[in-house]
């Protein structure tokens, strides 16, 4: 008979959200994952959820995102677009500073 994993007291779930201002950049970005490590680092079995909504900064991804939305419905999709590519543009820059010069950023546009 295989050994069973030993019974853990039951934990409550904790969840981590961060979005808006707490990841607005890259520095942002790498303070809310020392939080989560110092989390995981403190309680290994804790039992987490990590939950990461659209950046905050300027301008704010979700007002962006909302105002291509109205822009489509008005039938402007060269103003949507424009304001997706901005969405998309934003995200890429702040993934190649937290990739630094690993090289693993190369691939994005």
């Amino acid at each position: 008979m295989a050994e069973s994993e030993p019974e853990l007291p039951f934990l409550a779930w904790v969840v981590h959200k961060f979005g808006g201002t707490s990841v607005a950049s890259a520095e942002c970005y790498q303070n809310a994952a020392a939080i989560v490590t110092d989390v995981v680092d403190s309680e290994p079995y804790r039992r987490m959820a990590v939950v990461v909504s659209a950046m905050g900064g300027k301008p704010k991804v979700t007002d962006m995102l909302l105002t291509s939305v109205h822009a489509a419905a008005e039938g402007n999709m060269e103003r949507c677009e424009a304001l997706l590519q901005a969405v998309r543009d934003k995200y890429c820059t702040c993934i190649q500073e937290l990739l630094g010069g690993s090289g693993r950023g190369a691939q994005l546009p």
